[in-house]
């Protein structure tokens, strides 16, 4: 019976000094694409819309508070184009500028709708014209509720070696006849760090 214990003991010093080690050695590191108004970590600060350009507007709340967030509007009318319109975060407008993001793990954001029921994707990257690079991912459609939830997109396989699309709002009129409003906050890339 001792030896058991001492044997079990051992064991479990063995994986507490491992998760120690694991925990130190691998910390988690964050690129933010919007943390804050003005926060110096924000990247991608080009906003661009496509689709129906009328129906989205971007705005930040509480500018003046450590609290602010993102807040998208779209109202959809019955003469639009395409039926669909998005929000990207671009790295600027020059095309030939990108980031390589390839060390980055997933990218997690908090969301929510004004109501609840509001239904949005959530797209990293962009389309490739090398047929074999997957160079975007998305969450497929969400049903957002009225509470701040967080999210995440695995990007796990995808290439980002000349990122340019950091981050991207997709929203449809099919699924939002009457207009939504959308909230974002705390958006960014994370990344184990080794060192």
């Amino acid at each position: 019976m001792i030896i058991r214990y001492l044997i079990f003991s051992r064991i479990v010093l063995a994986a507490y000094i491992l998760l120690f080690f694991i925990h130190n050695c691998l910390a988690l590191s964050s690129f933010y694409i919007f943390k804050d108004y003005k926060a110096n970590v924000n990247h991608f600060l080009s906003v661009v819309r496509n689709g129906d350009l009328d129906n989205i507007n971007y705005k930040i709340e509480n500018k003046d508070k450590d609290n602010s967030f993102i807040k998208i509007s779209y109202r959809p009318t019955d003469w639009d184009k395409y039926g669909w319109s998005s929000i990207s975060w671009m790295i600027s407008n020059n095309e030939e500028e990108s980031y390589n993001m390839l060390e980055a793990k997933r990218v997690v954001f908090l969301a929510r709708g004004d109501t609840g029921g509001e239904i949005v994707q959530f797209e990293i990257g962009s389309i490739s014209e090398i047929q074999d690079k997957v160079t975007s991912t998305s969450t497929g459609a969400l049903i957002l509720t009225n509470n701040w939830q967080e999210y995440s997109i695995d990007l796990e396989g995808v290439d980002l070696s000349s990122l340019k699309v950091a981050f991207s709002l997709i929203i449809n009129k099919i699924d939002n006849l009457n207009g939504a409003d959308i909230y974002l906050d705390e958006i960014r890339y994370e990344f184990w760090n080794s060192e």
